[in-house]
């Protein structure tokens, strides 16, 4: 299979960076290439939202907020190929173009942001349906999509699958701006729908529940058909 995945930054780059962890990602990455042909695109996380909530109160435009953002992902997507080793490409792909480009020769190709008003799950969801992925996974710190905020209510439930209009629906119901793309952007879902690409939205740090999707197994997630 052609797999994309969408790593938020707040699994890679939390509050601080765990070298151990990373190094079990770039293990289960390595171990993927095996069977599947791999792309990630890594998000920002803390790193981003430091450098943006700073700018913000210089008055820093929208673009130049999401500037910032942008070189957060690659920082933290430099950081993971790294940790990969000779399997991933060690320079950063600025487009969709590259990124693919680079996929000729290397088994990994790791990416992060390319332009401002979109977030890195639009750019997953454009490398998905460019490349006629099978899979697009969306991997951050929520375990899926719930009927209503988990954070607020105690009752939330996860919703185990849903439609990419229903998703879209949701989305644009959510106030965005940059560093702040709850669950996903319009842009990434309108990807998905054009595309057909089958998306998952799980929780990144169970490796395991990962295996579980990947191998077609029972796991904890929200499927997007």
């Amino acid at each position: 299979m052609k797999i994309v995945f969408s790593l938020g930054g707040s699994i890679l780059a939390p509050d601080e960076i765990d070298p151990s962890f990373l190094e079990e990602v770039a293990e289960f990455l390595r171990e993927l290439t095996q069977r599947h042909k791999v792309y990630v695109v890594v998000g920002g996380g803390k790193i981003a939202r430091k450098y943006q909530q700073a700018a913000r109160k210089l008055d820093a435009s929208d673009e130049l907020l999401d500037w910032l953002g942008i070189y957060a992902t690659r920082l933290n997507a430099l950081l993971l190929s790294s940790a990969i080793g000779k399997r991933a490409n060690r320079q950063i792909p600025q487009t969709v173009a590259e990124a693919i480009a680079q996929a000729k020769s290397k088994e990994i190709v790791v990416m992060g942001g390319t332009d401002p008003k979109h977030s890195t799950d639009a750019v997953a969801a454009q490398l998905a349906e460019t490349v006629g992925a099978d899979l697009l996974i969306n991997a951050s710190n929520i375990d899926g999509v719930y009927n209503k905020d988990p954070k607020k209510f105690s009752d939330a439930t996860l919703i185990e699958e849903m439609s990419a209009d229903e998703l879209l629906t949701l989305v644009e119901g959510i106030p965005q701006s940059p560093g702040n793309y709850a669950l996903m952007d319009k842009m990434a879902v309108e990807s998905i729908i054009r595309s057909k690409v089958k998306t998952i939205i799980l929780h990144g740090h169970d490796l395991e529940n990962l295996k579980d999707v990947i191998n077609g197994e029972s796991f904890t997630g929200t499927v997007i058909n």
